[in-house]
């Protein structure tokens, strides 16, 4: 039997979440199902604990027991791309290259 633990004031909240699995949903359709339970399903708060049955004798357990949200901003140099890196847009990730099958 699956079971949730909810918690009010966490420092990560349920929309925080969704908003990520709203940009990897489109291309994985569990995300999508995850997304829509988190959306449609589940109560307010944000899910400290989940129990979820994977099998009739076995469960998977998702805890969260300590989450640090920083105050401090992040600065930007942390978000640019190394001289070595090449910036790639999203569908050219997910298509599958066959000249580089070898």
């Amino acid at each position: 039997k699956p079971e949730i633990h909810m918690c009010d004031d966490f420092p990560i909240t349920k929309n925080m979440v969704v908003t990520l699995l709203d940009l990897v949903a489109p291309h994985h359709p569990n995300i999508s199902k995850l997304r829509n339970f988190l959306t449609v399903k589940m109560p307010e708060g944000f899910p400290i604990k989940l129990t979820l049955p994977v099998f009739p004798t076995i469960s998977a357990d998702v805890t969260f027991a300590e989450c640090d949200i920083g105050t401090e901003m992040v600065p930007q140099s942390m978000f640019e791309l190394p001289d070595e890196y090449r910036r790639v847009e999203l569908p050219q990730i997910l298509e599958v290259n066959p000249t580089n099958t070898s």
